[in-house]
């Protein structure tokens, strides 16, 4: 009788042991500043060609403080399980109507951090570590896409625009709209 209270602290202990162990960071995540303006829908809609498109990382609504991962070890979040595996994921800003957005792709443990305003979004990419890593911002818009794929037709509006990190490159008159670096 007196080894039986010993016997159930075990299971206790154990799970406080494994919770102080370093955690390794094995998912993308997107986060809203808490100062940002900005509420927006992510979904993600590359790097995950072996999953139907219903079935992929999905975040409606994400207001200022909040924010949604995907371990990218889940093949519902990546293709292949490497932290530097390409993902393709949507923003839509509220702001631009319920087809145009952002398309950021990045690295598949990236944390893409959003903050600005609704007319005026800015984003910001690291790895699990905190350090910068390039990404590419495309401005969208999803009006002939359905569940992430494209449908015959230009899949972006003559606006579209194009960020690469935050320096910004000008292309010659006559280049195509949709190629345009903002």
């Amino acid at each position: 009788m007196k080894l039986a209270a010993p016997l159930t602290l075990l299971p206790l202990a154990l799970m406080f042991f494994v919770s102080t162990l370093p955690q390794q960071a094995q998912s993308f995540c997107i986060y809203n500043k808490d100062d940002s303006k900005v509420r927006f829908y992510v979904k993600q809609v590359g790097g995950v060609d072996k999953v139907h498109p219903g079935k992929r990382f999905e975040k409606k609504g994400v207001y200022p403080g909040e924010n949604g991962c995907c371990d990218y070890q889940n093949y519902d979040c990546s293709d292949i399980a490497e932290k530097d595996y390409p993902i393709k994921l949507w923003f839509n800003i509220y702001h631009f109507g319920p087809d145009a957005g952002y398309d950021a792709t990045c690295p598949a443990d990236a944390k893409v951090f959003v903050s600005g305003t609704q007319e005026d979004p800015k984003f910001e990419v690291t790895n699990a570590d905190g350090q910068a890593v390039p990404f590419e911002l495309y401005k969208v818009n999803r009006k002939n896409y359905s569940y992430g794929f494209a449908k015959p037709g230009n899949n972006t509006d003559a606006d579209s625009k194009k960020k690469k990190g935050d320096k910004a490159d000008k292309k010659e008159e006559g280049d195509k709209k949709d190629d345009d670096i903002i």
